[in-house]
């Protein structure tokens, strides 16, 4: 979960950079770039809960 988040941002600016978000623009980004973010977030409590 926490490699997919990893992978989510660089993606993110990648697809900005290649103007694949024509409409959204910027906000596709940021829409992806806190996807990522929970993601991450939810990896790490889930591995935290694994650790008990």
């Amino acid at each position: 979960m926490q490699l997919i988040a990893l992978f989510v941002l660089p993606l993110a600016i990648f697809m900005e950079l290649a103007n694949v978000h024509e409409r959204r623009g910027v906000a596709g980004m940021l829409i992806m770039a806190v996807f990522g973010g929970c993601l991450f977030y939810l990896g790490r409590m889930v591995e935290a809960y694994g650790r008990r």
